[in-house]
This record gives structure tokens, sequence and C-alpha cells, in this order.
């Protein structure tokens, strides 16, 4: 499973192991410019993907510059607990 963090902190957006860094940033594009901001962007009409390099993802706009980081997480496996 990966997780998108934003500006170092998570997010609750999960993304399958297969699920590439490209079809992540085509996906991130489209939700740049929806109503709810989930990236909290000042000037979204502005902002465009700059760059993908590994596993982070470059935004930047007239008046914001941001990094989403996609790290690889594991679930926590709570039946062993029981």
């Amino acid at each position: 499973m990966k997780q998108l963090f934003y500006n170092g902190k998570a997010t609750t957006m999960f993304f399958k192991n297969e699920d590439t860094i490209d079809k992540i940033a085509i996906w991130v594009s489209f939700r740049m410019n929806d109503s709810d901001n989930p990236f909290n962007l000042n000037e979204r009409y502005s902002c465009r993907i700059t760059d993908v390099i590994e596993n982070i993802i470059f935004i930047r706009g007239d008046e914001d510059s941001l990094e989403l980081l996609l790290e690889d997480i594991k679930p926590i496996d709570i039946s062993t607990y029981a």
C-alpha cells in the first residue's frame, strides 16, 4: 500500500502497490481543481505539476509551491495480537 504525504504530513489518500507515481500524478492533477481543495492551494487555477521525480510530485503556481511524497506503508496485522 502507498500513502500520499502533503508537506510532510500524512493524508488519507492511499493507493495500491501497483499504482505508479505517473498514474498517481495524473490523478493528483485532476484533484487539484476539485472544489474541496484537497491540497489547500491558494490559486488552484494557476497550479501545475511541474515535475515527478522518484516518489515526489512537485506542484507549482503563482502563490503555491507544494511537494507530495508517496511512501510505501505496511498495514498493521492486528490478528497476531488477538
